[in-house]
């Protein structure tokens, strides 16, 4: 998908992540979890986005300033601070999303 840069920044993310909670990987986690599983659910998931013409992170930003998954994040923030002025803030953020 073209995000070489974020790729690495969020692996380092992760591995900073489980350094720091000393979450080590279960001996069965591949058994388990195996590559290919991986692969093939986010191929699935991908697919399944491109169906329903989810625009990619990169047109999300250029579109809206902000991709769809840091509005929803944004809206539990907006919910718990004003929630008196939330449901305009929601029918705002949906048009502009459309």
């Amino acid at each position: 998908m073209g995000h070489t840069t974020e790729l690495t920044d969020i692996k380092k993310s992760w591995q900073a992540f489980l350094d720091e909670t000393s979450n080590a990987v279960p001996p069965n986690y591949l058994s388990i979890f195996p590559q290919q599983f991986l692969e093939e659910l986010a191929d699935n998931v991908h697919n399944g986005c491109k169906a329903i013409d989810l625009s990619s992170y990169q047109e999300q930003i250029s579109k809206h300033g902000n991709p769809v998954s840091k509005i929803l994040n944004d809206a539990w923030k907006k919910l718990f601070d004003s929630p008196v002025d939330y449901h305009q803030w929601e029918k705002e953020q949906i048009a502009g999303i459309k």
